[in-house]
């Protein structure tokens, strides 16, 4: 992989994700929207999906489904469409949503 011409692409307009080291890296959100991943995601429901854009990090018994092959990073699904990427930390997916994307459900609905 050639790793100066994604570098470039954040200059484009374009953040697809960030690199945690050379082996590691982890989609952004409009990074996982433009994929069409078929392994290595999760997908929720409802109720997990409302916490999980609140900013909380999401727990096994949440999840409806998980295709994992082992990878360190796994997409998040919702309703069929790619929302964004987590880690996987023992029973807890860990949340990457910064906090200026964070929704209050209290204020949202």
């Amino acid at each position: 992989m050639d790793l100066e011409n994604i570098k470039r692409i954040n200059g484009l307009g374009i953040y697809f994700g960030t690199f945690h080291d050379e082996l590691r890296f982890r989609l952004s959100i409009e990074g996982s929207q433009l994929l069409n991943v078929e392994k290595n995601y999760i997908s929720i429901g409802d109720r997990a999906f409302k916490s999980y854009v609140a900013g909380e990090n999401l727990f096994l018994n949440e999840i409806d489904e998980i295709v994992d092959n082992g990878a360190n990073f796994l997409v998040v699904k919702y309703d069929n469409e790619n929302i964004a990427c987590v880690s996987r930390k023992n029973d807890e997916f860990l949340n990457y949503v910064s906090k200026s994307r964070k929704l209050d459900f209290n204020k949202v609905f």
